[in-house]
């Protein structure tokens, strides 16, 4: 089901997928790592949960990119910031 998923963003253009997981949910942590998913942060009041709290956590994964045209390109590499990949105004890489 997840690769259902990511193949689906990935057709939409989605370069990011979040997700949280109770720190109860083992499996579920194991399958997420185990598919590239990182994990950036922890929540220790996530859910509470028959009274008590348990704490969740944050998992992010950059999908891969494909091949696009030299416009969304030069969008990309101006966003990015980085000098060597600047383009000027014709369109031509310094």
């Amino acid at each position: 089901m997840t690769g259902v998923c990511e193949r689906a963003a990935r057709r939409h253009a989605v370069q990011f997928i979040n997700l949280d997981v109770r720190e109860t949910q083992e499996a579920a942590i194991q399958l997420y790592e185990s598919l590239g998913y990182e994990r950036w942060g922890t929540n220790p009041n996530y859910a509470v949960v028959d009274g008590h709290v348990i704490a969740g956590h944050y998992y992010t994964k950059r999908l891969g990119r494909r091949a696009r045209g030299a416009a969304a390109q030069r969008v990309d590499s101006r966003v990015s910031g980085n000098p060597n990949s600047q383009n000027s105004k014709d369109g031509k890489t310094s």
